[in-house]
């Protein structure tokens, strides 16, 4: 939509409305993309190793194998699968920061059930560093789900538009 403005001619002192283009743009982004992201990119690559090593078949706590040095099950890499993929979601844009925190907060409640429930942990096939990392994933997740968003407005204002 053009706007106008008031222009003085120097040479004849006359004032006139001139046509100008305004082009304002507005952009979002949010810290919580990139953590939210890289969590989310690390969770999904080590679920899908441990859903490799052990399988969808039978039983998804066993057998239990070590994915960097932490005993894992296939129903531990499911888990991480899907943490993962919702983190990734999260990431996609500044509005996902409510997702980053809920996924950040289901990992710090289940890092504390493993760690509260030594039958738990036994039964689903890990042990207490999982439970320790998915703590400190957690609260990272959450800590930069709380920054709000960063806005960037911009206006070019182009006189020559005739």
């Amino acid at each position: 939509m053009p706007t106008y403005e008031r222009v003085t001619d120097p040479a004849t002192g006359t004032v006139e409305p001139a046509e100008v283009q305004v082009t304002e743009s507005e952009s979002r982004f949010s810290p919580a993309q990139v953590v939210h992201a890289a969590i989310g990119v690390f969770l999904l690559v080590i679920g899908l190793i441990a859903l490799i090593r052990g399988g969808l078949g039978g039983d998804l706590t066993q057998p239990t194998f070590d994915v960097i040095g932490i005993t894992h099950s296939a129903a531990i890499g499911i888990g991480e699968l899907i943490a993962g993929v919702l983190l990734l979601l999260a990431a996609a844009g500044p509005g996902g920061r409510f997702l980053g925190l809920v996924v950040g907060i289901a990992m710090i409640i289940s890092g504390a059930v493993l760690l509260g429930d030594k039958t738990t942990m036994r039964d689903v096939g890990t042990e207490d560093a999982l439970a320790w990392l998915s703590i400190a994933l957690g609260a990272v997740a959450v800590v930069f789900g709380l920054i709000p968003p960063r806005r960037t407005f911009r206006r070019k204002v182009d006189r020559s538009a005739a």
